[in-house]
C-alpha cells in the first residue's frame, strides 16, 4: 500500500483541514469571504480524495472520477492561494 492509498493519512489530511478551517475562522486571519475560496477548495480536494478510498472497494470507477475531482480541486486550491497571496500583496503597496 502506498501512501498515496493510505486511509489513516486521508482522514489525518481532513482532520488537519477542519481544524484550518476553525483556526481560521477564530482567528479572523482571513480578511475577505472570498479568500475562503482557497480553503475551500483544499477542503474539497481532501474530501473527495478521502470518499475515493473509501469507495474504492465497492466501485473502482467511481473512485477514480472522485481522485480526478480531487486532483482538479487541488491544482484550484493551488491556483487560488497564488491569485489570494498576489491581489493582497498588491493591496499592501
Amino acid at each position: 500500500m502506498s501512501l498515496r492509498e493510505s486511509k489513516s493519512m486521508a482522514w489525518g489530511a481532513f482532520l488537519l483541514v477542519i481544524i484550518l478551517i476553525i483556526v481560521a475562522i477564530c482567528t479572523r486571519v482571513v480578511s475577505s469571504i472570498w479568500e475562503y475560496s482557497t480553503i475551500f477548495l483544499a477542503f474539497m480536494a481532501v474530501f473527495c480524495h478521502l470518499a475515493a478510498l473509501l469507495l474504492a472497494g465497492m466501485s473502482k470507477a467511481a473512485g477514480k472520477k472522485l481522485d480526478m475531482a480531487a486532483l482538479v480541486f487541488g491544482v484550484l486550491a493551488i491556483i487560488a492561494l497564488i491569485v489570494v497571496f498576489i491581489l493582497n500583496f498588491c493591496e499592501f503597496y
